[in-house]
Formats: C-alpha cells, structure tokens, sequence
C-alpha cells in the first residue's frame, strides 16, 4: 500500500520520531520530537531511526524543522499536510477517512487542533508528539478493471518490501531512503523493470521544460523532448497524473493532432515524445500502463478514470481527488 497525503491522505500507520532537548552550550539548540498516526485500533510509529537534531538558526517552526530534516510524509513535505480526509486501497475495496492534526505539548500539557504545521513556533524545552488522528467514515467496492490495462498489484513479486526495495510500487520507505542517498551522490539511477517506468523511485521533480496548453486547464502539459532525468516520471504518477508517451519515428501527423487535441481538453496529463518505445502508444499511471496502436479516445477517457489497484503515493493532490475521487468535478 502506498502512502498518500494533503487533502487526501493514504496511509498505513505513520510515525516519525526525533529525539532531542534545548542543550545548555550557548548558541546550540536540540528538540524532541514525536509523530504518530492514531487510529481506533491504537497508535503506531514509522520513520527514521530517534536521534538528537541540532536546529540550524533559521529553524522557528516545525515546517522549518521538518525542512531542514528532508523528512517527508509520502512523497510530499509533510508540513503540507492539513486537515482532511483521506483513503485507504487494497485490490478489492476503498475505505475512506476523516483527518485532523493534534499537537501535544507534554512539557507544558497543552493541546492544540493545528492547521498547518507552520503555525506552531518552537520553544526552548518543548517535548512534542504531532498526531494525526484519523476516523473511518465510508468505503466502497472498487469497479472491474479494463483488460487492455496491465497493473501491477500488491502481491506483484516486483514490490518488495525491505529497506532497499526501491522500485516497488508500495514500498515508500524505500523510495525515500533511495532519493536520500540520491540527493547526497550515494544512489545509482534506477534500473526500472517497467519501461517506460509506472513507480518506484523518483526525484521530488517536474518537468523544467513544459508549454501550459490553455489558460483554463493549468495541468495539462505537451511535452516538447522526452522527461529527462527518467526518474522524474514516477514522480509525476506518484502526484496522480497520466503520461502519454509516443515514438515520433512511429507516429503519423493526424494521430499526434488527435493526442495533443486531447491534452488540451482534459487536465493532469503530460505528452511526451519517446524514441525508446517499441510500441506507437504506451500511457502510464501509478501502477499501470496500456499500449495502443493508434489513437483511441474512448481507451484514453477509461485509462485516466481507471481506479488504481495501487493508490499513488500523492492522494491529496487536487488532480488525485479530480480523476480517482470525484472524476465528474
């Protein structure tokens, strides 16, 4: 299951914890921190190993906190969480949730209702746990799956789960420590089993090079060159768009005008050239692709509607709840 957040929130149970105090050496401030995930069947912890942090000057702020920590919640920064609600998938059913965040103070026992994590200012000898706390309030049965897609599900032997598993389609702690070490020149470029690439590790990345095709429709993108670094792309599937890919040696006029007709009337979806493929036509989402062999707008309405079997990282997204949520607005 991948984890998902913003006005969506995806998750399995998330805690991150940071251990810490305001040291007495003049200048130099620690602070300790908790974040948990609370359920009506209890709490649970997720992150990185507890340690003592030094705040840099600049840190006022838990956002600033979890800034200069790279920590993130999903594929996102977590001081972008708010209050909202959320979902959880597995291959058969959706269950949605109500969400709201909590701060508790220990060292002073108060307790706030944030709405952003920027709010809260940090103080000398604050003890915190930061909640999420999360209430069940529907779910429903997910449709049939389209045959002419192929998803990878939750069994797929491709999705593992251990700590160095970054090209499964679930595995978020694994990304994550993959786009660490990559940040700090210790990660080779992924050798992805999809190609074009459906999950797994990415860059928290887009596109320099984009062209907005209307004013009114902000999120569709008509690619001039292929996406490049590659690792980009799972970053924009992870965010819940649609990316059609198509090999300008194997394409004719007409049905590239048809592909760019249709990005311009429909939002969340980039068009990108790609030498590479071997078919005319492959489209990708987060945990699944279809190929066609010529241009087929019926098959491209169903593949961006289509319910995921692996929710992307990126739920709450405006485009997640548009396309998987409430396709209709």
């Amino acid at each position: 299951m991948y984890i998902g957040i913003a006005v969506i929130l995806v998750v399995t149970g998330v805690t991150i914890s940071i251990l810490g105090w305001w040291s007495t050496e003049e200048g130099e401030r620690q602070v300790k921190l908790e974040m948990i995930i609370r359920t009506p069947s209890g709490e649970e912890n997720f992150g990185p190993p507890s340690s003592w942090i030094t705040l840099e000057p600049s840190v006022k702020t838990l956002g600033d906190l979890l800034r200069q920590e790279n920590i993130h919640y999903g594929p996102s920064d977590i001081e972008d969480i708010f209050d909202g609600f959320f979902a959880e998938q597995h291959n058969e059913q959706q269950v949605f949730y109500t969400g709201k965040w909590i701060l508790e103070i220990a060292n002073r026992q108060e307790i706030k209702y944030l709405d952003s994590l920027n709010v809260y200012s940090l103080q000398s000898g604050d003890d915190l746990r930061l909640v999420y706390e999360r209430l069940p309030m529907d779910q429903k049965s997910l449709p049939d799956f389209p045959g002419f897609i192929t998803y990878v599900d939750e069994n797929d032997v491709r999705n593992g789960v251990g700590p160095t598993d970054y090209l499964s389609c679930i595995n978020n702690g694994a990304i994550h420590n993959w786009y660490n070490s990559y940040q700090q020149g210790n990660a080779d470029v992924p050798n992805y089993p999809y190609k074009p690439p459906i999950c797994g590790a990415h860059i928290h990345a887009f596109p320099p090079i984009y062209q907005h095709v209307l004013p009114h429709n902000p999120e569709g993108f008509i690619l001039p060159n292929h996406i490049d670094p590659l690792q980009v792309e799972p970053h924009i599937l992870g965010h819940g768009m649609t990316i059609i890919h198509y090999n300008p040696n194997n394409i004719d006029s007409k049905t590239l005008e048809n592909l760019r007709k249709f990005v311009l009337d429909h939002s969340f979806i980039y068009l990108t050239p790609n030498d590479k493929l071997e078919t005319k036509i492959t489209l990708t989402r987060w945990g699944m692709f279809a190929h066609l062999d010529d241009y087929d707008e019926e098959k491209l309405k169903i593949f961006q509607n289509a319910s995921y079997k692996i929710l992307p990282p990126m739920h709450g997204s405006l485009q997640y709840y548009h396309t998987v949520i409430n396709p209709e607005t």
